[in-house]
């Protein structure tokens, strides 16, 4: 846990942590759905840890727990699994839709935008909402959520607090701008993309040549590939 302690994890007895002590979620984000939905499906389950508390739960219990409860919630009767009932799955959607978009929304302005950025997806969503809340985040609580191909995750909270050094939350918010650079990009057609492709699968594995494509349209301060040697020693250059 970051800037916080064990005695604010539940101990034996006590109330579970769940939804309701966390301000703001930052999730993993492989593309925009499946954080909505993965995020539908923790309303069943914080209503379980709520009433559960501490206690501990296999698997099995969760799962049969789980169901019942969102059947429940959703007013939704049928036989099948809860993960495979489209109706719960809708009503769990509606049912999540206000705490999503106080919770997650505010976090995946680029995850929409530009799709799965792997090991940078989880800190582009906490740019996102650092720009969108500012100041805001201050005394805030949000957790954070990773994973990479199911061989490992992890999970910890981050709290917002006032500085008045140039890592300020309002002066970070203002100097992020990511609104106006993805206003900034330049939209390309279908073919134009397949071109560039094309070229790319053309000079896989080659050595001795300089690419072809124009720099005009980078960025000042942009790093691009120069040549590469017979000795496939790569030269890059930096556009002033």
């Amino acid at each position: 846990m970051v800037n916080g302690s064990m005695d604010e994890a539940p101990i034996c007895g006590s109330p579970a942590f769940g939804l309701k002590d966390i301000d703001y979620m930052v999730l993993h984000a492989p593309f925009h759905k499946i954080v909505r939905k993965g995020f539908a499906r923790l309303l069943p389950i914080d209503r379980l840890s709520q009433e559960m508390g501490s206690e501990a739960l296999s698997d099995a219990q969760v799962l049969s727990r789980e169901t019942s409860a969102a059947h429940s919630s959703t007013r939704t009767v049928s036989s099948e699994p809860s993960t495979a009932s489209k109706a719960m799955e809708s009503g769990l959607l509606l049912a999540s839709s206000d705490a999503f978009d106080s919770k997650v929304q505010p976090s995946m302005l680029l995850s929409q935008h530009c799709g799965n950025m792997y090991a940078a997806s989880l800190y582009a969503s906490l740019a996102c909402l650092v720009e969108a809340r500012g100041a805001g985040l201050e005394g805030k609580r949000i957790m954070l959520f990773a994973y990479g191909s199911g061989l490992a995750s992890s999970a910890f909270t981050l709290r917002g607090r006032p500085s008045h050094s140039g890592f300020s939350l309002q002066r970070l918010a203002g100097q992020v701008d990511i609104g106006a650079r993805l206003a900034a990009r330049l939209e390309g057609s279908p073919a134009e993309f397949e071109k560039a492709l094309q070229r790319l699968e053309a000079r896989f594995g080659a050595h001795s040549f300089e690419p072809e494509a124009s720099v005009a349209d980078l960025l000042p301060g942009t790093f691009y590939l120069e040549s590469i040697d017979d000795q496939y020693k790569r030269v890059y250059h930096r556009k002033a």
